[in-house]
């Protein structure tokens, strides 16, 4: 279960990183970079929780 969620964290990071860059290259308002970046930065948040937890 761990591995799934992991992955699927992962893959929402990836998506999410290239949903921003299209949308810097589609002239996106800054409330669709906001809710990217909200997103990316939760993921990368979790993904780091979760690695520190792991190590003890």
């Amino acid at each position: 279960m761990t591995d799934l969620v992991r992955t699927l964290l992962w893959t929402l990071l990836v998506v999410s990183v290239v949903a921003n860059t299209v949308a810097s290259y589609a002239g996106a308002g800054t409330a669709v970079h906001l809710a990217i970046g909200a997103t990316t930065a939760a993921c990368v948040a979790v993904l780091a929780v979760r690695g520190l937890q792991g190590r003890r």
